[in-house]
Parts: C-alpha cells; sequence; structure tokens
C-alpha cells in the first residue's frame, strides 16, 4: 500500500482494498512514518515496510509491529544500515528485498543471492 497519507486519512477505499481479502498480508510502503501516524498505518492492516532509511526508523517500525523488509535495489541501498538494527531476537521479523533492482543489476550481480552475499560480506 503506497499511499500512506490516504490510509492514515481514513480513505475508505483505500482501507477497502486493506481488507479485500480476509488474512492476505498487505505491505506496506511508508517512508519516514513515525509516532501516531505510524500506529494509524499499522491499525489499518499493513504488516510490513520496505522504507526504512535508518536503523531507527526501522527500529521503530518493528518495535511498533511492522516485519521490516531489509532493501538494497539500484537506486535505494539500505542493507547496511538497517542490518544494524537487526539482532538475534528480532531477525525473525526482517527479510531482505530488492524494490526496484534494474536487469543490468539483475544480470551483473544478482537478485536476493546478491544481498545475501552482501549481508554476510558485511557481517
Amino acid at each position: 500500500m503506497m499511499d500512506f497519507p490516504g490510509v492514515i486519512a481514513g480513505r475508505r477505499d483505500l482501507l477497502r482494498k486493506i481488507r479485500l481479502i480476509p488474512g492476505m498480508r498487505v505491505d506496506g510502503h511508508a517512508p519516514g512514518l513515525t509516532g501516531k501516524d505510524l500506529y494509524a498505518y499499522i491499525a489499518a492492516g499493513i504488516h510490513s515496510d520496505h522504507e526504512s532509511t535508518t536503523a531507527e526508523e526501522a527500529r521503530e517500525k518493528l518495535l511498533a509491529g511492522l516485519h521490516i523488509m531489509v532493501r538494497e535495489g539500484t537506486s535505494a541501498k539500505n542493507l547496511r544500515e538497517i542490518s544494524r538494527m537487526i539482532t538475534p531476537a528480532n531477525s525473525h521479523r526482517c527479510f531482505f528485498c530488492t524494490d526496484d533492482r534494474s536487469a543490468r543489476d539483475l544480470m551483473s550481480q544478482g537478485h536476493i543471492d546478491y544481498i545475501l552475499r552482501l549481508a554476510v560480506a558485511s557481517a
């Protein structure tokens, strides 16, 4: 769900989409969202987010109940920063995503396998 301002504002069409299929997990897209607005977004039925750019933002979202997608795409590269907040106790609620990885990068570096290699090298 990319329209986080609309969700927070309670737009009925967006809330209906979020609840369209019972039990379906809805991925979020909420850059910089914190505080009461973050809780409103989660209360609407959002389960995860891939837009954190700092460890602090990711930690707040995680503690608020979201699963954290650790993004390493072509332009947005957040793995090194976000991985700072991952611990053995919370790692089960974090996972990798690429988000807008170019075909050139996919062919030359790989996809999730590239992120795994980068994560291991950064540890």
